[in-house]
């Protein structure tokens, strides 16, 4: 399971969600074209969209992410998932199509080509020691000492 702590703290949770914490992440989503409505506030600012209510979002550095895309990859890898992930991207309903979806497309043969060659071990999947059920959160507690927490409230974090 790849995760990262600190400052920016990417995990997932037992529903294999992705989950991304960042200090001091806000990045004025609210203010954006896609999530503000038309109508502009007396004091300039915007309401959001009523479609956007629950609607969230942080800033990462684009150094922590590669980071990140790094380890998962090497776990798509020895998942054996990596080829099919690939796929799935550069298909005609797939997420290619932005700058690095092309860059993808461009190269997916190459790419498949040479990941369908690697074999990587993994290590095992760290056993959960305990979970807590309360009417807030699932508490999981790992092993490794990693406590992933899953919210059981609706639109929150």
């Amino acid at each position: 399971m790849s995760y990262m702590r600190g400052d920016y703290y990417l995990w997932v949770d037992g529903n294999d969600n992705l989950h991304v914490w960042v200090k001091d992440g806000f990045d004025e989503w609210t203010q954006s074209g896609w999530a503000a409505s038309d109508e502009e506030n007396e004091d300039g600012s915007f309401e959001l969209r009523d479609e956007m209510k629950k609607a969230s979002g942080v800033s990462i550095p684009r150094e922590v992410m590669d980071e990140y895309v790094v380890m998962r990859m090497a776990e798509l890898i020895g998942e054996g998932k990596a080829v099919e992930v690939i796929d799935k991207v550069v298909s005609p309903h797939g997420n290619g199509g932005n700058g690095g979806g092309v860059a993808l497309t461009m190269n997916a043969e190459e790419l498949k080509s040479a990941l369908g060659n690697l074999i990587f071990e993994l290590p095992p999947k760290p056993e959960i020691i305990s979970v807590k059920v309360t009417e807030d959160a699932i508490i999981e507690t790992f092993e490794n000492n990693l406590i992933v927490i899953t919210s059981r409230r609706e639109g929150s974090i």
